[in-house]
């Protein structure tokens, strides 16, 4: 946790594919952060980024708030 109420994650992954043509490896990456409010208990938002090596890919993201009630 980067502070009480900011959680940090990054993450790194390789994916090997076989298929018919020859071996084809992915490298993929991913960066998220989320934050609770402090006087709402039942209030997080969090946003990620994800990209990979390949080069007809696009960066993804996201972002968005959950409440629980």
């Amino acid at each position: 946790a980067a502070a009480e109420t900011t959680d940090i994650a990054i993450g790194m992954t390789e994916t090997s594919y076989d298929d018919l043509v020859g071996d084809d490896d992915v490298t993929e990456w991913y960066a998220n952060v989320t934050y609770a409010f402090p006087a709402h208990k039942n209030v997080t938002v969090f946003a990620e980024i994800a990209d990979t090596d390949e080069e007809d890919a696009d960066v993804g993201y996201l972002a968005g708030m959950r409440i629980k009630f």
